[in-house]
């Protein structure tokens, strides 16, 4: 995150219309507007060509440019350049680094400031302290009691202690505590789990039987540097006996070779065991490293076989969403067939309010249609269009509500544009207080001029229903998880044929 000081005119050149942030690897369209990237992209989904969000006022008529197509736009680099020279600073708490923009994400890589979140207590933790914090710090993390072997959260380990009476658990059970074997390695834990620490382990007791083995090598050069020694001061000893000559000098002699050979008989009897232990030492390594290259190529299969998973799921992910599209529209084209109205009334029962209002939310059916209704049996056709996380200025603080004047079968018979008064309702399941909004159509509007397309622009009030009504007491606009909305325009004046 960064702080980027915007004035005036500037805020509205930089921010992308979509997300309302600052443009990050800017876009322009045919009709001259500017989005992000990623927003775009997420715009053209459902369709490969829609209207600019920022030219609604303009119609495909009058303004062709309006109409965006997934084909005609092009990364606008000379406004990224732009984008990078503003200058920034750094929003961690308590960092005074301030830059361009574009040399912002190589700071953040060394922010001595920036924090990550414990999921565990909820605390921002400096990341060059986060790990210390996770393993020995954070008061919801687990550690195990020393004496009964007890899995606890840190923060209640000081009061078990306090009454702890340790364990009395059999030796020889699977829950028993026993030491590793390995040489070198300090770790007791359960019978039961002793095998699945040697596997996790493997490594470290790899290096803990290198520096055993060097060390034993080392003590072996030095005892054999000694046997060398004592040999050659022996022979010395004994060519000055041999040279002395007599009794006296032959019995100094047997005296002198005799403690030689026990000597000798002693070190070698050392050297023996030393490299007893020497092979049962360079076993256990080789077991070792044909643990821990097993490890190695199971890690790579998961590994692979992750990374096939997140593809199929990718791609699953795709499938559905375009199924739900279709689906979307299926259900558009039953309640069409099933609904027809004939005298300009329209009462819109939308079920399933909760997990549509979620998907507005989500961003994945940001609007619903209603079934189409008509003046009279040979009048305008008419649909409503509801935004239930709000649309434009209203988005996700009101419900907008729309009108959509469609194409229908005797437009030739009657006067364009459409002129006819629309009230707006949504309905208040206990009777006390409906929303009520209500227009002159604006004639000059493309929204009421006689349709060239299935439909029109759709018109109305983006500020209906504010979101907060909802949840608000003693008003019922949702019941049994279904809200009602009512349309009506006024058919009087209108001729009949």
């Amino acid at each position: 995150m960064s702080i980027v000081r915007l004035t005036g005119d500037a805020v509205i050149k930089y921010t992308c219309a979509m997300c309302n942030m600052l443009l990050k690897d800017p876009v322009q369209c045919s009709c001259g507007h500017r989005f992000c990237m990623t927003c775009l992209t997420a715009f053209f989904v459902e369709e490969n060509a829609r209207p600019c969000p920022q030219c609604r006022d303009d119609s495909p008529e009058e303004n062709p440019e309006m109409l965006l197509k997934d084909d005609l736009k092009f990364i606008d680099r000379a406004f990224k350049r732009e984008c990078d020279a503003l200058p920034t600073k750094c929003a961690e708490i308590g960092c005074q680094w301030e830059g361009l923009l574009k040399n912002y994400e190589a700071h953040t890589k060394g922010c001595q400031f920036k924090t990550k979140l414990c999921v565990l207590c909820n605390k921002s933790i400096p990341e060059s302290k986060f790990s210390h914090h996770e393993t020995d710090e954070c008061p919801e993390g687990e550690t195990v009691c020393p004496k009964c072997n007890s899995a606890m959260r840190r923060m209640l380990f000081k009061s078990h202690m306090d009454n702890c009476q340790g364990s009395s658990k059999d030796s020889k059970s699977e829950s028993a505590d026993v030491r590793c074997a390995i040489v070198g390695c300090k770790t007791t834990t359960s019978r039961k789990n002793l095998k699945a620490h040697k596997t996790e382990a493997a490594p470290y007791h790899v290096d803990q039987i290198n520096e055993r083995l060097l060390l034993l090598e080392n003590k072996f050069i030095t005892n054999l540097s000694a046997i060398e020694e004592t040999i050659r001061e022996n022979q010395m000893k004994r060519e000055i006996n041999d040279k002395g000559g007599g009794a006296t000098g032959s019995s100094t002699k047997h005296s002198i070779s005799t403690t030689a050979d026990e000597r000798l008989s002693k070190i070698e009897e050392k050297t023996n065991q030393l490299e007893g232990v020497c092979a049962v030492m360079n076993a256990e390594f080789k077991k070792c490293i044909t643990e821990v290259k097993t490890l190695m190529h199971e890690n790579a299969d998961q590994k692979n076989k992750c990374e096939k998973l997140e593809i199929e799921l990718k791609n699953m992910e795709k499938q559905i969403m375009l199924k739900d599209v279709t689906l979307a529209e299926q259900d558009m084209r039953i309640q069409m067939l099933e609904n027809q109205f004939f005298d300009g009334l329209l009462v819109w029962k939308i079920n399933e309010f909760t997990r549509r209002r979620q998907e507005a939310v989500l961003g994945k059916t940001n609007s619903i249609y209603s079934s189409p209704f008509y003046t009279s049996r040979t009048g305008y056709k008419l649909c409503a269009r509801i935004y239930l996380n709000g649309d434009g200025m209203g988005k996700n603080t009101h419900i907008s509500l729309f009108i959509v004047v469609m194409k229908g079968m005797y437009d030739a018979l009657l006067i364009w544009p459409f002129h006819q008064k629309v009230t707006l309702t949504i309905l208040d399941q206990a009777g006390k207080d409906h929303v009520v909004d209500a227009f002159q159509p604006d004639t000059t509007s493309s929204s009421f001029k006689r349709p060239t397309s299935d439909m029109n622009i759709a018109s109305g009030c983006p500020l209906f229903m504010p979101l907060s009504y909802l949840d608000m007491k003693g008003r019922d606009y949702v019941k049994d998880d279904c809200l009602f909305v009512k349309v009506v325009v006024d058919s009087r004046d209108l001729p009949t044929f």
